[in-house]
């Protein structure tokens, strides 16, 4: 190559980054302006995923953080999942949305901030969690876990990464953008989740009982944030598919912990699912009882700013992959959603008369929901 070829190739490269870098620009610059009229300030960008950025920012009104996710409108039924479940969810160890808003480019998620960022970083960050802290954490995510069953809600991506720290080092189980709302029964065909937590029958791809595979991946998440590594790893799919499908792991690791808590990974962790202990079981073990102050602590620990939940003009990603053509809908039952927020509701007004000209959206206003799109109207 001669050197004015080489000189050639090098201004293309500079032309071509110097046109990401405008665009990267003008992004950052549209959501400033946009979260600026609807009342936040920005401070930084502080994660990103395949189809979304996480930003801090915070209300000028209520001066208190929040997170922000920002997706591409092209890419907005990522969120046909996601924003519905977690309007439903109120539990205090589940991460709580409070507005949604679009502009011409971008929808925006406006979250409740966790200082502390996902588990996984913390341990790496801090080391191995003492071990009531750790039993404190698994009694929190049990409870979660719990919370979304009870409203037919599977969380379909349990992992150390989709769970929040904050600031007061409580875990907050976020990113429900393969969540499945499963009314008729338990069954579903969804092929989802991230490999190393996935249950072995979703590998079957045959039909199987998503919440049953929800309290694997919360089984492998439990032996991952003790021992600091998967119970599993492997170079290629098909070892670590054969891996998982044969429940091959060494329980060793978890003996400092105790016989109980070993014990029940291994529960957990049966390939058949109907041998795995429930949630109601999980709870009721000694090693996950909270003691009263925990209990005052967790009735205390809603946040002061009340779940708005605003409807604006209209409205992290996890690697994950769906193989399913004909994935189901959630198709959110106007009962369900209306008994569930029909208590948020009464606070909504309370809050609406300190937030003069706040568009509330009452429940009436949810019957015939079906994705997020319909929110959007």
């Amino acid at each position: 190559m001669s050197d004015i070829e080489k000189e050639m190739q090098e201004l293309v490269l500079l032309t071509d980054k110097k046109s990401a870098l405008e665009l990267h620009a003008e992004k950052h610059d549209i959501i400033k302006e946009t979260l600026k009229k609807h009342g936040y300030e920005y401070i930084r960008q502080i994660g990103h995923g395949a189809f979304s950025t996480v930003h801090l920012v915070v209300s000028t009104k209520y001066q208190q953080q929040f997170s922000v996710k920002v997706i591409d409108n092209s890419k907005k039924d990522q969120l046909d999942n996601e924003v519905p479940h977690m309007m439903i969810l109120t539990h205090p160890n589940v991460i709580r949305i409070y507005e949604y808003f679009c502009d011409d480019k971008f929808c925006y998620v406006v979250l409740e901030y966790c200082s502390n960022g996902d588990l996984l970083s913390y341990i790496k960050k801090n080391g191995l969690l003492p071990q009531n802290y750790l039993f404190e954490i698994c009694s929190q995510l049990i409870g979660a876990l719990k919370n979304c069953h009870d409203h037919k809600i599977s969380h379909g991506d349990i992992k150390p990464s989709n769970i929040l720290i904050d600031q007061f080092g409580r875990a907050k189980l976020s990113d429900f953008g393969l969540s499945q709302l499963i009314k008729d029964s338990d069954m579903t065909t969804v092929f989802c989740g991230s490999r190393v937590y996935m249950a072995p029958e979703i590998f079957r791809r045959q039909e199987y009982n998503p919440f049953l595979a929800d309290i694997w991946s919360l089984g492998v998440t439990f032996y991952h944030i003790a021992t600091g590594t998967p119970p599993w790893e492997s170079s290629s799919d098909a070892s670590l598919e054969l891996a998982i499908s044969l429940c091959c792991f060494s329980p060793q690791p978890l003996e400092i912990y105790g016989k109980e808590f070993q014990s029940t990974i291994k529960q957990m962790l049966q390939v058949q699912p109907r041998k795995r202990p429930t949630l109601e079981q999980l709870l009721k073990k000694p090693i996950f009882c909270k003691s009263p102050q925990s209990n005052i602590y967790q009735i205390n620990s809603n946040p002061s700013t009340r779940n708005l939940l605003h409807r604006s003009n209209c409205c992290q990603s996890t690697n994950h992959f769906r193989l399913n053509a004909n994935r189901r809908q959630s198709n959110i039952s106007p009962k369900v959603f209306l008994s569930s927020t029909s208590i948020n509701f009464q606070a909504l007004q309370m809050q609406k008369r300190k937030s003069a000209g706040a568009q509330i959206v009452s429940p009436s206003a949810f019957h015939g929901i079906s994705t997020f799109s319909d929110l959007l109207g």
